[in-house]
């Protein structure tokens, strides 16, 4: 069982120093993309064996859909990578850490070969804050100033309906789904996705303009594509229940009822039970949180 992670990472170097030097493995390499907008210099420590960093970085904003294009190009990156062929594809952000060891990671895998480690649900579910507004209205990108300049010049000339989009015209009757951003993939459904963004690229555009889009890119493809059936929880736990739009801080208590067996994990989700591999999210001076997982870890 070998395994790319993937990492998106814009800042917390200290933290994710430690993070890539958990992941260190004769049977991984890990792949990092630092967002274009920070500056390279502050993890030049990174460097080291069994690490590959994307060359051709894109400027990444919050909610758009350059998180999904730095995605992919971290998925491109470990295609392309010539020392292993790798069976599982694990996207993390520089928040992340393995809650467990690395071989118990291997085998976890390697017992559910196949499967698509990914929150998904299908859309509408406002409940779950997926509602049809963010693939109804059109979202102007960062990276394209126009596209704002462009909006803003129709929101003037038309009425609020003409501007709201066909989603399933433009989805060509595919059922859209959202989760969170974050996924353990095998071998056959990043090819799957690759292949989709080079086959139907008027799909791809049109959830280009959709808000938050890394949420449901990669659920949307899937769900609707021969390997749904092998879809189920991701993998990562982040604690959401005080609700708002980023997941808490972990503290001690935190990390302690991981590493505890037995105890109740309360974490609001609607994507169902599961086991948890990863947790998110670490602040930078993680030093005392990730010494008592690699405790546990070791």
């Amino acid at each position: 069982m070998k395994i790319a992670y993937l990492i998106l990472a814009h800042g917390n170097e200290r933290h994710l120093a430690r993070l890539v030097d958990a992941l260190r493995d004769d049977l991984a390499r890990t792949f990092v993309h630092i967002d274009k907008k920070s500056d390279l210099r502050r993890f030049s420590t990174l460097r080291r064996k069994g690490v590959s960093f994307c060359s051709q970085r894109v400027p990444v904003f919050w909610g758009e859909f350059t998180v999904v294009e730095a995605t992919l190009r971290l998925i491109e990156a470990a295609l392309e990578y010539r020392g292993l062929r790798f069976d599982y594809f694990v996207l993390l952000s520089g928040a992340d850490y393995p809650i467990t060891s690395l071989a118990n990671i291997r085998d976890y895998l390697a017992a559910r070969r196949g499967k698509l480690f990914m929150n998904s649900i299908a859309m509408p579910n406002v409940r779950a804050g997926k509602p049809l507004s963010r693939l109804i209205k059109y979202h102007p990108q960062s990276d394209r100033p126009w596209e704002a300049v462009l909006w803003r010049l129709a929101q003037r000339a038309l009425p609020t309906s003409a501007l709201e989009r066909d989603y399933r015209r433009h989805l060509k009757g595919m059922q859209p789904c959202a989760g969170s951003a974050w996924w353990t993939l095998p071998r056959e459904a990043v090819l799957y996705v690759l292949e989709f963004c080079q086959t139907q690229p008027k799909i791809v555009r049109f959830l280009r303009n959709t808000y938050c889009p890394d949420e449901l890119f990669f659920q949307t493809l899937l769900c609707n594509s021969p390997l749904n059936h092998e879809i189920v929880p991701n993998l990562t736990f982040a604690d959401w229940s005080a609700g708002g739009g980023s997941p808490a801080t972990l503290t001690a208590a935190h990390v302690q009822a991981l590493i505890t067996p037995g105890t109740p994990i309360k974490n609001a989700s609607f994507f169902g039970e599961r086991d948890y591999l990863f947790a998110r999210k670490f602040p930078d001076d993680s030093e005392a949180l990730v010494a008592m997982l690699d405790a546990k870890r070791s």
